[in-house]
């Protein structure tokens, strides 16, 4: 399949170059009504060398990096099919999104020939995949998803509590972050074992964190607030994420979280007139659904024709890979 895509290509490319500049076109590639600027291919070409074998061939890396052209071209299709246009909310969180690639990577970006209108148009394509996404199977979508297992899908990825830590380091004497000693660890554990106990019989996380901060010199004097996980955060570890999960609502425990040893209580994110679900409805679905969408693009894709400008694509691909050099 892939040599077939390459041999396509090759023939495409032979065509610009047989009927000269009255075939080429004024863009590197053009797929239906979606036209790829040198610097939007550019930044697909890049992408698809990142995950192309060293010594792939040239004709191979522009077949695959075209393909993925065709799957925005799609994309594009099917927003015009369903008149679906992104919201302003979205609009706003693409300017933002490219302004903050834009200030930290520019260099790059211009190295690879890219304006910023082109970094705009690819951040404004993965925008509008979560459009179609939510559109498709949101609420009031043909394929719409239902409460129950939108909800079922965010107990499986979320889990949240209230609770407080200590550390299991502590400075020494000459100022270094060392481990506590296996005593001083077994000590830790003991006292808070003693206050999940007591939650556990009644006492609130609240009062027993005011008392415990009391008696480390410390005076707190407002409520804990919710911590809640997701499953997929990196910065989250999958075995505290695990154990978390498995309580049962309103239990207590304690537990290690990498170099801290936490006193929790399971709390219930979807308990009523709570906002954690509502605010965590599209992030699930989109989990869930949008490599559905993907696929679907792809599909579309392989049926896309494609018209490609020879001497254009050439030049971005020797600028691209002297770059990645």
């Amino acid at each position: 399949m892939k040599r077939c895509a390459a041999l396509l290509l090759c023939a495409l490319l032979c065509a610009g170059l047989f009927f000269g500049c009255e075939r080429r076109t004024a863009v590197p590639v053009r797929i239906g009504e979606t036209a790829f600027s040198a610097g939007v291919f550019a930044y697909i070409l890049n992408e698809t060398m990142k995950d192309a074998p060293e010594d792939a061939a040239r004709e191979d890396v522009l077949a695959s990096a075209v393909q993925s052209c065709a799957v925005y071209a799609a994309l594009e299709a099917q927003l015009r099919a369903l008149s679906l246009k992104l919201p302003a909310q979205q609009k706003q969180q693409v300017a933002q999104r490219t302004r903050g690639l834009w200030q930290y990577f520019s260099a790059h970006y211009r190295a690879l020939g890219m304006e910023k209108s082109d970094l705009t148009m690819v951040c404004t394509w993965e925008a509008a995949k979560q459009a179609l996404a939510l559109h498709l199977y949101g609420k009031g979508g043909e394929q719409e998803i239902s409460q129950k297992k939108l909800q079922t899908w965010f107990g499986e990825t979320y889990a949240g509590f209230r609770g407080f830590s200590e550390s299991l380091s502590k400075t020494n004497a000459k100022g270094e972050t060392v481990p506590l000693s296996d005593a001083e660890k077994t000590e830790l554990k003991a006292q808070f074992d003693a206050l999940r106990q007591r939650a556990q019989s009644g006492e609130t996380i609240d009062t027993l964190y005011k008392e415990y901060s009391k008696s480390k010199g410390l005076l707190v004097t407002a409520d804990i607030e919710v911590t809640e996980l997701k499953q997929s955060d990196p910065t989250v570890r999958a075995s505290f994420f695990e154990k978390v999960r498995a309580l049962k609502k309103n239990e207590t425990a304690v537990l290690e979280n990498g170099d801290t040893l936490v006193l929790l209580q399971r709390i219930d994110l979807l308990e009523k007139d709570t906002p954690y679900f509502d605010a965590a409805r599209d992030d699930v679905l989109l989990a869930k659904k949008l490599p559905d969408v993907e696929k679907a693009l792809q599909t579309q894709a392989q049926t896309m024709d494609a018209q490609t400008d020879a001497r254009v694509c050439a030049e971005v691909y020797e600028r691209v890979k002297a770059t990645r050099n």
